[in-house]
């Protein structure tokens, strides 16, 4: 897998959490981890959904990461995101990554 693209979020220009998306070409599965950049466990989610086809996440109070959240999307454009200790720290993409 490799990574396409990043989210981070936080406050005071400091990283409470990164979101990442990575594709794999073979496969053509699609896959979303939220990362926790904090010392303390959270309240975390990653989650992905196919244009079309499923959606899937991951949450619950982790330490490390919520995740990872797969999916096959060949042909087809994704929506990705995370939340870290709930609002107001969430993020979802569009409808990216087609293809």
């Amino acid at each position: 897998m490799r990574l396409l693209t990043q989210r981070s979020d936080g406050t005071s220009g400091t990283a409470l959490a990164t979101i990442y998306l990575s594709y794999n070409a073979s496969s053509g599965k699609n896959c979303v981890v939220t990362v926790n950049k904090t010392s303390s466990s959270r309240w975390m989610r990653a989650s992905l959904s196919v244009q079309g086809g499923s959606t899937a996440s991951d949450s619950g109070t982790f330490h490390s990461y919520a995740g990872p959240v797969i999916l096959s999307a060949i042909d087809r454009c994704v929506k990705w995101g995370g939340t870290w200790d709930e609002s107001p720290f969430t993020w979802t993409s569009g409808w990216s990554h087609c293809g």
